[in-house]
């Protein structure tokens, strides 16, 4: 199905992945591959090598143009 002119885009596919290593490889994919913009949600996002090397490459994108808009959902990280 094809969003109305002006609305936002319909997600195409969800895929749920279990194994941290190609969860990482597969959110790094769609940031490399946006062209437009990104609007990322994160339940946790430690400063810790992996939300760093997110953080990088977001901001990489969005000094290229990319619009990048990030939530995080701060409640997954009090009960750390």
């Amino acid at each position: 199905a094809q969003a109305a002119p002006g609305s936002l885009p319909l997600p195409t596919t969800f895929t749920p992945i279990a194994d941290g290593t190609e969860a990482f490889a597969a959110l790094s994919s769609v940031i490399d591959s946006a062209a437009c913009r990104l609007d990322v949600l994160m339940y946790i996002w430690d400063a810790d090598p992996v939300g760093w090397a997110v953080a990088k490459q977001l901001a990489a994108k969005g000094a290229n143009g990319v619009a990048v808009r990030v939530l995080v959902d701060t409640g997954g990280i009090l009960s750390q």
